[in-house]
């Protein structure tokens, strides 16, 4: 079987992008498909118009594209450091189990030390056990001494002074 590489995605990957975000939405339990075109306009901003908050590594087995790691770069870190921060992992539904995932961590862990990173964050549900066996299989360790928090919608606005 052919090796899975990883790269950084470029603008001319905008196909194989669109295609593997509009599945993740579907995986993740979206209500509704997200529009492609929709979702070609929110990945130009995202991560490839001039100071996008976000990269792309991307997945692929004989030019298929299987997966993605959406990852952006923090500062600071413990001693004023930057890290990593790894927003999503994503492999399509037939690529699962196949190296993939790790094949992307790997590649993210490349991509740090070239740039002198020395540190990778993320977060994994609690249920999904398939992610935590393998994050746990590669060495990470899990930090107990985290909340994570999330404000959106009305808690967002009502505190930006913006709500309707």
């Amino acid at each position: 079987m052919p090796r899975v590489a990883v790269r950084l995605a470029t603008p001319d990957d905008r196909p194989a992008l669109v295609g593997l975000f509009v599945e993740m939405e579907r995986h993740y339990g979206a209500d509704t498909a997200i529009d492609p075109g929709t979702a070609a306009d929110r990945l130009e901003r995202g991560a490839f118009a001039p100071g996008a908050p976000a990269e792309i590594l991307l997945a692929e087995r004989d030019g298929a594209a299987l997966g993605v790691a959406c990852f952006s770069t923090l500062f600071p870190a413990e001693d004023l450091v930057p890290l990593l921060f790894l927003k999503d992992l994503f492999v399509t539904e037939t690529a699962r189990g196949r190296g993939v995932a790790r094949a992307l961590l790997a590649g993210l862990a490349r991509l740090a030390a070239e740039r002198g990173i020395d540190r990778v964050d993320w977060t994994t549900g609690q249920d999904n056990l398939r992610a935590r066996k393998l994050y746990d299989g590669i060495g990470a360790h899990r930090r107990s001494d985290t909340v994570y928090y999330q404000l959106n919608g009305d808690a967002l606005r009502k505190l930006a002074g913006t709500e309707q």
